[in-house]
């Protein structure tokens, strides 16, 4: 396939992907140069790029079409994995993503996109998208400890329970067995967004005693970004940012 017809039919490639398609895979390089000086094609960062051209010449690229033509063994993790999962409240400007093969965050059109690590525990599960196709990300139980671990990947503590809460249903067990390995801090969260959910969801008794058998004498923020003690969650010995009712407002 000649390199022109190649930037007219792919709208996202890595050079590797360039250089095997293409007859002559010593030029491919000086071709992707040119291609982004005639402003033909983007460069995303260094080995992958847009194209701009024939069919894709005003398509923006889904940024889950970006992260896995970029990383093969990619899993869409924390706020990604709210809007995979179609229940993200509000739009965030960055997208979370485990790999073995990426190391350095990067910017493109106004996204960023931080490269995490990934291990074999991360529980996942693939989805699939009109503008990206098919995309690994994790589970439902994996979000939940996720983004009640790390609030500050999820643009905050308030679009993390309100895109939570809108999951019609949990797997308990598998909730359970997930967040084994999260810290107190997390556990604590995490049960009271079942208590808070109890009714909705028909979190058991059993369940909640298990998170409140995680509890220690310590007091957990429910918003790690906040040192405020004014309101307190008092039977999870949680402080909250702002008094309950708000925050249980936040919950469907």
């Amino acid at each position: 396939m000649k390199f022109h017809e190649y930037i007219s039919t792919h709208h996202v490639f890595t050079t590797e992907d360039a250089k095997k398609a293409t007859p002559s895979a010593s030029s491919t390089e000086s071709l992707l140069k040119r291609a982004v000086g005639a402003k033909k094609i983007d460069r995303v960062r260094r080995g992958l790029y847009v194209s701009k051209t024939g069919k894709h010449l005003d398509a923006n690229a889904d940024p889950f079409e970006i992260i896995s033509t970029l990383a093969s063994d990619a899993v869409l993790s924390y706020h990604a994995a709210l809007v995979a999962h179609g229940v993200a409240h509000n739009i965030f400007s960055e997208y979370c993503f485990r790999t073995t093969s990426v190391f350095t965050p990067f910017q493109y059109r106004g996204v960023r996109y931080r490269p995490l690590p990934l291990n074999k525990r991360v529980r996942t599960q693939t989805v699939r998208g009109k503008a990206f196709g098919a995309a690994v990300v994790t589970t439902r139980e994996q979000t939940i400890v996720d983004c009640l671990s790390r609030p500050s990947l999820c643009g905050g503590i308030e679009e993390v329970l309100r895109s939570l809460s809108t999951f019609p249903y949990i797997d308990f067990a598998e909730l359970h067995a997930v967040s084994k390995t999260a810290s107190t801090s997390a556990k604590t969260r995490i049960g009271w967004l079942l208590e808070a959910k109890q009714d909705v969801w028909r979190v058991d008794k059993q369940t909640l005693d298990t998170y409140h058998s995680a509890l220690h004498s310590g007091r957990v923020q429910l918003d790690p970004g906040t040192k405020d003690k004014k309101y307190r969650a008092a039977a999870w010995q949680l402080y909250l940012p702002v008094d309950e009712e708000e925050v249980r407002s936040w919950l469907i």
